[in-house]
């Protein structure tokens, strides 16, 4: 089986080393989250609206439908399994 990468329309191959490296990148790294809410993970201590970082990953839908969701006292969501949420009899 024969893969093929592009974006924006045009395959990676094609490109440039330069055009490549400017356009995509790796960071391999453990994913952490503070035992918080969604919005403060964002903000990391920022005051500032957050609303264009949520319009530039489209997470907005998603942030909007979580208000739904049940925040335990220590702000974890109750199914979720972050290691915090252990602390919640």
């Amino acid at each position: 089986m024969e893969s093929r990468e592009s974006f924006a329309g045009k395959e990676l191959k094609d490109m440039k080393a330069e055009e490549r490296t400017g356009t995509v990148g790796y960071m391999g790294h453990d994913p952490e989250l503070f035992c918080d809410s969604i919005e403060n993970n964002i903000r990391m201590g920022d005051k500032k609206d957050i609303t264009p970082y949520l319009r530039t990953v489209c997470f907005e839908k998603e942030v909007d439908e979580m208000d739904q969701v049940l925040w335990l006292e220590n702000g974890c969501v109750q199914d979720h399994q972050h290691p915090c949420c252990d602390l919640v009899p």
